[in-house]
């Protein structure tokens, strides 16, 4: 058979050492061969691309088996044309003699057009690729881990999963800490939540481990949920409620600050694009004395009286009640979002 390429280079990779021939030859001749070897570190494996350069070889072929031969293809993509063979296919090519080398086996198949290249994504393909495995692998020992200790926090029958809609939310994992740390009452891991507590009837409870008959209670992060379960919605932060209404008011009209951070935090499908709400700062420490408002550090418009003075639970309207002291000032609430540090 008339070969088609008249320089070609052959690898044979292992774990420690790339086995090389070059057939070089014209279509009607028959080929010089020049075989080496050389070590898989990065140094050797330039020094092999060096030598294919200077035979002036144009396309290289190597069997895609296991992972050593992806160093030596990252390392000679951009120079030559690449032939990445199956290697059940060339295993099953007729004619091999048993004492032929690999490399030069493959040399003398690409050499004649005997090797149907396998598809080898772009580059950047490749980075994204292992990356998002990567994400995946990670993702899902995370959701195995979370699995695990759900089970067994049902196994010790602390029914936590009931009363939190995300037991590895903000919430959840202070009550986690709080459980691991020992000594705590239902009152104070109720005192943890840190987001929005609502129901189907005014002022719900908030506990851990406490079942009402004559109402639903729902703790979550998620607004959307919120929206669409509650007939009303009391806001905590650090344990306490800072803002009780019903749902319509508390998306629309809220008068605390730290519920307009919530609805910034929101994206919108309508409307201009804006930039989303992240507060400054950590939450509120428990562990202290409560002194003046506990959202001031994080709040947009906090004032020095505000870290000095609690604020009283002021009616805003019938039905409607905010802890701030500019609860019922409405301009106050009208800040746009603010990027936490």
């Amino acid at each position: 058979m008339e070969a088609i390429v008249e320089r070609v280079g052959g690898v044979d990779v292992g774990q420690a050492t790339v086995v090389a021939t070059v057939l070089v030859g014209a279509a009607h001749e028959r080929a010089r061969k020049e075989t080496r070897t050389f070590r898989t570190v990065t140094r050797e494996l330039l020094a092999l691309r060096e030598w294919f350069l200077a035979k002036g070889v144009t396309h290289v072929a190597m069997e895609g088996t296991g992972i050593y031969w992806r160093p030596v293809y990252e390392l000679l993509e951009d120079a030559f044309d690449m032939i990445l063979g199956n290697a059940h296919h060339i295993k099953n090519v007729p004619g091999r003699k048993t004492d032929v080398k690999d490399s030069e086996w493959l040399a003398d198949l690409a050499r004649h057009g005997l090797i149907a290249k396998s598809f080898v994504p772009p580059k950047p393909f490749r980075r994204l690729r292992e990356l998002l495995r990567y994400r995946r692998k990670l993702m899902e020992s995370r959701t195995a881990e979370r699995n695990r200790l759900l089970k067994l926090l049902e196994t010790a029958n602390i029914k936590l999963a009931r009363v939190a809609s995300n037991v590895f939310g903000v919430s959840g994992r202070l009550m986690l800490q709080a459980l691991l740390d020992g000594g705590a009452t239902p009152a104070a891991m109720a005192a943890l939540a840190q987001g929005i507590v609502g129901g189907s009837m005014p002022w719900p409870l908030i506990g851990v481990g406490v079942l009402l008959g004559i109402a639903m209670i729902l703790v979550s992060h998620d607004l959307g949920v919120m929206a669409e379960t509650c007939d009303r919605i009391a806001v905590v932060y650090a344990g306490q409620i800072v803002e009780e209404a019903d749902t319509k008011t508390i998306y629309d009209a809220p008068r605390h600050p730290y519920t307009r951070s919530l609805m910034l935090s929101v994206p919108t499908l309508e409307g201009p694009r804006r930039r989303l709400m992240s507060l400054p700062g950590a939450p509120f420490d428990l562990r202290g004395e409560p002194v003046g408002c506990r959202f001031a550090e994080r709040c947009p418009i906090a004032e020095d009286k505000c870290r000095r003075e609690t604020p009283p639970l002021v009616v805003v309207r019938p039905g409607h009640v905010s802890r701030c002291h500019f609860a019922l000032d409405p301009r106050a609430m009208q800040f746009e979002a603010v990027v936490g540090a």
